[in-house]
């Protein structure tokens, strides 16, 4: 399929939208904060579950502009994390997924008020069931959702050709601010979309969860090469998904 004709909305050449997966325990004391502090809106992607352990709290978090999307049901993923065996991917079919997507959605459309626009996959899987029953279900979040956000990526999107379903994503966890701004700085050349996927934030990294910790040193980096270029747009998903 060849490239479609595609400009980003004046005065921007790039975007970039930070998401948070699974409402880690330092998100809403320290992430928040901090993002009303830099007036920065991102993407946030709960179990209903986790929502609804504090829904006060995350109803400001959406009444503040930031976006909160689907992330799932059960968080299903390979069952090659052993902590996911008894919900591994690999044993759901298309019906059983689309079940667990949209009792999420039910779920956090009653919690919140406001249904879900964007889908993140968990692990990042986009495939269920195994061998000759495998199968995308990058068609299931199609029908249902505005945007669908991938990851473990070596590449920023080509608004000019990449699956608005399936966007790629970087992870920000365990990055250092140079190597975040050095994607950054490559995607601007190209006027790409970067999507960058964290799940803890803190100061310092997590003790015993480092690999899934991004820093505010790094934050602080990716938002300030950001905000210091008046041609960058930074936004949520859904936001900047609705401008493919």
């Amino acid at each position: 399929m060849p490239p479609r004709p595609f400009a980003w909305p004046e005065p921007y050449r790039m975007a970039v939208s930070l998401t948070f997966d699974d409402g880690r325990p330092t998100q809403l004391p320290i992430l928040v904060p901090y993002l009303a502090a830099q007036q920065v809106k991102a993407s946030f992607y709960i179990l209903p579950r986790v929502v609804a352990a504090n829904a006060e709290g995350w109803r400001k978090v959406l009444a503040a502009g930031h976006e909160i999307g689907n992330h799932s049901h059960t968080h299903p993923c390979s069952g090659s994390h052993r902590w996911s065996r008894n919900n591994a991917l690999e044993d759901y079919t298309l019906e059983r997924i689309s079940m667990d997507i949209d009792q999420a959605s039910d779920a956090l459309e009653n919690l919140l008020g406001e249904r879900p626009q964007t889908y993140a996959y968990p692990c990042y899987g986009t495939f269920v069931g195994m061998g000759i029953d495998r199968k995308s279900y990058v068609p299931v979040v199609a029908e249902r959702f505005l945007a669908g956000r991938s990851g473990l990526s070596d590449v920023a999107n080509d608004p000019s050709f990449c699956d608005p379903h399936c966007l790629l994503s970087y992870e920000l966890d365990d990055r250092s601010p140079e190597s975040a701004v050095k994607l950054l700085e490559s995607a601007y050349q190209d006027g790409r979309w970067v999507v960058f996927t964290s799940h803890e934030v803190a100061p310092e990294p997590v003790p015993g969860k480092e690999r899934y910790s991004t820093t505010l040193a790094t934050l602080d980096a990716v938002i300030q090469w950001c905000q210091s270029k008046p041609d960058v747009w930074i936004d949520t998903l859904a936001n900047v998904a609705r401008a493919l």
